[in-house]
């Protein structure tokens, strides 16, 4: 059986475990915390499924914007990324709001 000096060495085992939990917790907290603040929401680069994702069109109207300049990128390897703040120019530069109604 367990003698109670065993009982007590294993709770202060289990609170220094805690501890260390609790620690850890709250360093992987401030790391997030920074990192999130240093990468902005617009600077984030995005595939062209992605692009397609955001505007709600295919792939071929993603090229044929980028090969006409209208759509920056970034080339990275053979594949073609795009910041996020340039999709949401473009959405802008090209939205008309709705028309009131007659009725």
């Amino acid at each position: 059986m367990c003698q109670p000096n065993e009982i007590k060495s294993d709770d202060k085992k289990i609170l220094e475990l805690q501890e260390k939990l609790n620690q850890l917790e709250k360093r992987l907290n401030q790391l997030i915390a920074k990192v999130t603040t240093e990468i902005k929401d617009e600077d984030r680069y995005l595939d062209v499924a992605s692009a397609c994702r955001i505007l709600e069109c295919g792939k071929t109207l993603i090229y044929e914007l980028m090969n006409s300049g209208e759509l920056a990128y970034t080339q990275v390897g053979r594949q073609r990324r795009i910041l996020l703040s340039d999709i949401r120019k473009y959405g802008k530069k090209n939205y008309n709001p709705t028309k009131p109604s007659i009725f």
